[in-house]
């Protein structure tokens, strides 16, 4: 809705940009981590069953590509791993072919980039990313949710530990 002073209130038709900019505006609000890793895990369990089901060899050569640098990363210990870490993630939601699903992980962005950048990012971390590709691969939507469930179990861990 608008309102414009002397004029009236009038409907608008902005969807796309007033849901990301309202879920940015919830997010912002409260991004703790435990806060954070709930909604992750909602949204990409749901993600990577629909990335297994739907992912095409773009969306696999995507995901390759950022777990090949986040690995090379992380072996160099670069501080810019989360970043790859991140473009993991995306490039996962793109692989829904899922649009809501896109914007949702689109809009948690900036929260994903504050959390990564406080987490060392690990081996066994890297180790975990492959699982969840090996199986989106294999289009095993069942392993692929478990795969995600563990994986974000084991980063919530890992910032818990720190």
């Amino acid at each position: 809705m608008n309102t414009k002073r002397g004029q009236g209130t009038y409907i608008s038709v902005s969807p796309e940009g007033s849901l990301t900019k309202n879920i940015l505006k919830l997010i912002n609000i409260d991004a703790n981590v435990k806060n954070l890793m709930g909604a992750r895990e909602i949204l990409e369990v749901g993600i990577a069953e629909l990335a297994a089901e739907h992912a095409d060899k773009g969306n696999l050569n995507a995901m390759l590509q950022s777990l090949i640098k986040l690995e090379e990363s992380v072996r160099e210990n670069d501080p810019v791993s989360s970043k790859y870490d991140l473009e993991f993630h995306l490039a996962l939601a793109e692989s829904s072919h899922n649009p809501i699903l896109l914007k949702l992980s689109s809009a948690l962005r900036s929260s994903m980039e504050e959390f990564f950048s406080e987490i060392d990012q690990t081996k066994k971390g890297v180790s975990c990313h492959w699982k969840v590709f090996k199986v989106i691969e294999k289009k095993d939507a069942v392993y692929a949710s478990r795969a995600m469930r563990a994986l974000l179990n084991m980063t919530e861990h890992e910032y818990l530990r720190q």
